[in-house]
């Protein structure tokens, strides 16, 4: 409620002590809450980043997503393109629902663009290890694979046109 001023003043002290009380008592989803507050709305970017790893690693897929949004931002000192890359597709193999899924393969695929196939390959070898025992993680990790193989294979099919194409003007 006061995080997102519903039915009152939108107070972000006020929601962070509902949230630390919410937490205390095991409520699900209370540490993504308060993760989520702490990026954006009360500045304590480090405790919301730890919070939404914690609930990332087991399983929430929005808290990756939200993650691999603040780890994404070019404009920021802590953004982690790679890390992001890992996080979008462990909150796709999650499944958000059909509409953010999509906006993770779009970040995804933003990202392959921009990412050597060495950081995407040690991506993928990241969400594997730090999420071996989610099912989801798997299918994310196997899914990461199949995406670095395929870019590997049209950067060596590239290379060859290319040295080919240099073979014949000389």
């Amino acid at each position: 409620m006061y995080h997102k001023g519903l039915y009152v003043p939108r107070n972000y002290a006020e929601a962070e002590k509902w949230y630390l009380r919410s937490v205390e008592q095991g409520r699900e989803d209370a540490r993504y809450d308060l993760g989520v507050l702490y990026l954006k709305g009360l500045a304590k970017r480090a405790e919301g980043m730890s919070l939404l790893q914690m609930e990332g690693k087991q399983g929430n897929a929005w808290a990756c997503y939200e993650l691999a949004k603040a780890l994404s931002q070019p404009d920021d000192q802590d953004g982690d393109p790679v890390a992001a890359y890992s996080w979008f597709c462990l909150a796709e193999a999650y499944e958000l629902g059909d509409k953010l899924d999509k906006v993770c393969k779009k970040e995804i695929e933003k990202l392959e663009s921009e990412l050597s196939i060495e950081q995407i390959l040690g991506a993928q070898l990241r969400a594997r290890d730090m999420f071996r025992d989610r099912q989801g993680a798997l299918a994310a990790a196997e899914e990461a694979e199949a995406r670095g193989a395929e870019i590997e294979k049209r950067g060596l099919e590239a290379r060859r046109r290319l040295e080919e194409a240099t073979a014949r003007a000389a």
